[in-house]
């Protein structure tokens, strides 16, 4: 099939057409691809884009050049849009990663601080007095589960309570611990952030 036959085909809709589009030209263009991406995997889901676009676009259809050199300039920018793309991803997480271990840093550093060190004794002791002004069953349910590391079904059996009354009383807990810590709490997410 003349190129004129199936750029016509195509635009016409005929299935044969795009069938022969794929024959004639897929495993060259994979190839192609290959030379740019280094990926087979990648170099194939570029092509069938490409291919594809070309039979949505069909009704659209202009070339003005002979078909193989519009594919081949088709996937020769996909395939610098793709590594541009790539590019940008791995420079954006190692720029989180950078960001991430300057701040880990930072809060390293300040664990030999004197303020750092005396805010954390007192937030401590804080949460310690919060935690034992809860109602006894709550304080018991809470300690169970964030001291001894129970999940909710094990307290619920050790209890012979159900999972919802569970939750409700670590609920409590949590909200009484909110209330209490509520001038700590810039401070309180940090630490919980970041260790």
């Amino acid at each position: 099939m003349h190129d004129e036959n199936l750029i016509e085909g195509l635009r016409l809709g005929d299935e044969q057409a795009y069938k022969s589009l794929y024959k004639l030209h897929y495993k060259v263009l994979c190839a192609f691809a290959y030379t740019y991406v280094k990926d087979y995997f990648v170099a194939e889901t570029l092509v069938s884009d490409i291919i594809f676009n070309i039979w949505e676009k069909r009704d659209s259809l202009i070339i003005n050049q002979s078909l193989r050199a519009y594919l081949m300039k088709a996937v020769k920018n996909s395939s610098i849009n793709y590594l541009d793309h790539l590019e940008r991803q791995n420079n954006l997480r190692q720029s989180v990663s950078q960001q991430m271990e300057k701040r880990e840093e930072s809060f390293h550093e300040q664990d030999y601080y004197p303020m750092s060190s005396l805010l954390e004794k007192e937030l401590e002791g804080k949460i310690m007095q919060s935690v034992s002004s809860l109602p006894e069953f709550t304080r018991e349910i809470f300690e169970m589960s964030r001291h001894d590391g129970l999940k909710y079904e094990e307290i619920a059996a050790r209890k012979n309570i159900t999972i919802d009354i569970v939750k409700y009383h670590i609920r409590l807990s949590l909200n009484q611990l909110r209330h209490d810590l509520r001038d700590y709490l810039p401070f309180w997410l940090t630490l919980f952030l970041f260790m």
